[in-house]
C-alpha cells in the first residue's frame, strides 16, 4: 500500500468520525434541570421564579418617549441619591451669577432627539421640576439663546449669563 492511499484510507476515517459525531449531536436532546438552583446575589421572589417564566417588557419596549401625551412621574430620579443618604444639592456653575439666593437659573443637562436639542433647565425656584427648553423659547423672565453639549446661554432679568455642566465632585474646566 502506497502512502498515497494510506492518506485517502485516513481522511475517509476522518470524515465517517466526524459524520457520527455531527449526527449525534443533531440528535441527541441535553437533559435540562427541572428546577434551577437559585443564583448567589439574586433576591429570594426572583430565585423562586421558574425556569419558563419570563418579564412582559412590551410595555417599556413599545412606549414612545418622545409622545408629547406622555406626563412627568409621581417621583422624580435622583441620579446621586441613595435611599440611606440624600443627593447633595447640584448647583450649575453661572458666568457673573454665581451667589444667587433663589437658586434658579439651574441646568442640568442637554437631550438632542428627533425635534431638535433641549436643555433641561429649572427657570423657577416656586417650581421644584426642571423643564426642556428649545433656543429661543422664553418662560420666568429668561429666554434661551444657544444650546452647546455642556453648556446653555440665557438672557434674563440680570443680563446674559451662561450656565455649565458640573460634575459630582466638582465644576468642569
Amino acid at each position: 500500500m502506497t502512502p498515497l492511499h494510506r492518506l485517502v484510507l485516513g481522511l475517509r476515517a476522518l470524515a465517517i468520525l466526524f459524520a457520527g459525531i455531527a449526527f449525534v449531536l443533531l440528535v441527541w436532546r441535553p437533559r435540562v434541570p427541572l428546577e434551577a438552583a437559585p443564583v448567589a446575589g439574586l433576591d429570594a421572589a426572583t430565585a423562586a421564579l421558574p425556569a419558563t417564566a419570563t418579564p412582559d417588557v412590551s410595555p417599556i419596549v413599545n412606549a414612545n418617549l418622545f409622545s408629547a401625551a406622555r406626563r412627568a412621574p409621581a417621583v422624580r430620579y435622583r441620579p446621586f441619591a441613595t435611599e440611606a443618604e440624600p443627593a447633595p444639592p447640584r448647583r450649575p456653575v453661572a458666568a457673573g451669577d454665581a451667589g444667587r439666593a433663589s437658586g434658579v437659573p439651574q441646568f442640568f443637562g442637554t437631550v438632542t432627539g428627533p425635534r431638535g436639542t433641549f436643555a433641561l433647565l429649572r427657570l423657577d425656584a416656586s417650581t421644584p421640576d426642571a423643564q426642556l427648553y428649545r433656543e429661543g423659547d422664553a418662560a420666568f423672565g429668561y429666554r434661551v439663546v444657544s444650546i452647546n453639549e455642556q453648556s446653555v446661554v440665557l438672557s434674563g432679568p440680570r443680563g446674559r449669563i451662561e450656565l455649565r455642566l458640573t460634575r459630582p465632585g466638582g465644576p468642569m474646566p
